[in-house]
């Protein structure tokens, strides 16, 4: 048996031997996928790094957009007061315009209410005219104030007087004062 054990020896010798020097052999082939792969994991290394730095870029924007956005919220905020503040004017403006429509009303009433008196006022000077009675007196005209007592102008202040002396003249179509005699 001493014999087949060198013979087998060197069949496992050629077994081991012959699979490494043949070009598809697995080994080589174990090698060269080894190698594809170290590659391909540089390739990734390198794209991890700017991955990172992109990650960097965009933790860095992040951090500005969040302060532009801490700024903007901290303006709408006074915005938002600002706007409060407007509203309640508002709502006092509001109030005023109901108070000034009311009062509106009322005015608008009232000039009816003073259209009427002056409907009843004219149909009074109407009868009066009817009853013989003239036309009544209108006001005069108060002089200008120019620091003395005196009336301006010379004068001016006793003809004044001698007309407001006078009795009224009837007009023409009125009825006298006093009856007429009866025949």
């Amino acid at each position: 048996m001493r014999r087949d054990s060198p013979r087998r020896f060197l069949v496992v010798l050629l077994a081991i031997v012959t699979p490494a020097s043949l070009p598809g052999c697995v080994v080589w082939e174990i090698r060269d996928e080894l190698q594809a792969t170290n590659a391909r994991l540089e390739e990734l290394k390198a794209l991890r790094s700017s991955i990172t730095e992109l990650q960097d870029k965009a933790l860095h924007e992040l951090s500005s957009a969040n302060a532009l956005l801490t700024e903007v919220n901290t303006k709408l905020a006074r915005v938002s007061q600002q706007l409060d503040a407007v509203d309640a004017d508002l709502a006092r403006t509001d109030r005023r315009l109901e108070t000034l429509a009311s009062v509106d009303k009322s005015l608008v009433s009232l000039d009816q209410q003073l259209l009427s008196v002056k409907g009843i006022v004219e149909s009074l000077g109407g009868m009066m005219s009817i009853f013989g009675s003239s036309k009544p007196a209108e006001p005069e005209p108060e002089p200008a104030v120019t620091g003395s007592d005196e009336p301006q102008g010379e004068g001016g202040g006793e003809q004044q007087e001698a007309e407001a002396d006078e009795p009224p003249q009837p007009r023409q179509g009125d009825a006298p004062d006093q009856p007429a005699p009866k025949h």
